[in-house]
């Protein structure tokens, strides 16, 4: 990875199974989930879920949805691999798998409380929270560390502010887990195709209606579509509150 010599490098050791170093920049925010998977013991528990010796479970800093939170892979010979490159290796794609399923169990419970509320009184018991829980990667990351998304299907968040916010999650530049590892023609591994996918035009997520280039349309249609899907499972799910935000 090319870095600028006035920004230097720091190297720490793991505090999972490995005792490899994982290299990182404190000035570059490229590199800012490297403190999480390095020593995910010295964050609060607001911010960390879980930690275990082949990942973390993290709150996303600025989540697009109403839950969205990020898994880590702790292995250092992965961390700073592309996602289609590091999952090429099938042993280490099953094992992040595995974590994966846990933690989307976790934001289905966590989507679940949100949207019906607490306590033996709460509604829910029909919906199959799993399904409205999305679980990948991005065809071209933000961040230098290997992350995978998990992240609550209907992108309602005063965090989405711009095309590449809304497109990143909803078109096919968000690669689901399951498609993974990525065949060799598939298109997406061609910058000009990540970039074509985060310009197209605005589409609903739930109902595939088009905007265009209108973010305003779409902000407020997904508000919109916040409001009947979150009466639809509060429905299927047999009562609960309606006090839901994207807090």
């Amino acid at each position: 990875m090319h870095r600028d010599s006035s920004n230097p490098t720091t190297t720490a050791t793991t505090t999972s199974t490995t005792t490899k170093q994982i290299p990182y920049s404190p000035r570059d925010p490229r590199d800012a989930l490297a403190p999480y998977i390095i020593s995910p013991s010295t964050h609060p528990p607001s911010i960390i879920l879980k930690q275990t010796p082949t990942s973390v479970f993290i709150r996303d800093a600025f989540p697009k949805a109403l839950v969205h939170v990020l898994l880590l892979p702790r292995d250092p010979e992965k961390t700073l691999l592309h996602p289609f490159e590091a999952f090429k290796d099938e042993e280490f794609l099953a094992r992040v798998r595995t974590d994966a399923g846990e933690l989307k169990e976790l934001v289905a419970r966590e989507l679940r409380r949100k949207i019906c509320g607490g306590g033996k009184a709460a509604g829910g018991e029909g919906v199959d929270w799993e399904a409205e829980v999305k679980v990948g990667v991005h065809a071209g990351p933000s961040m230098n560390h290997l992350h995978v998304h998990v992240i609550s299907r209907e992108g309602f968040s005063d965090r989405v502010k711009k095309r590449v916010h809304y497109n990143s999650f909803n078109t096919a530049f968000f690669v689901p887990l399951e498609e993974l590892p990525l065949r060799n023609d598939d298109p997406r591994w061609e910058h000009h195709e990540r970039a074509r996918l985060l310009k197209m035009d605005y589409t609903c997520w739930r109902c595939g209606r088009g905007f265009g280039n209108s973010f305003v349309g779409i902000k407020q249609h997904v508000a919109e579509e916040f409001v009947e899907w979150k009466k639809a499972l509060i429905e299927a799910g047999g009562g609960g509150d309606e006090k839901a935000t994207s807090s």
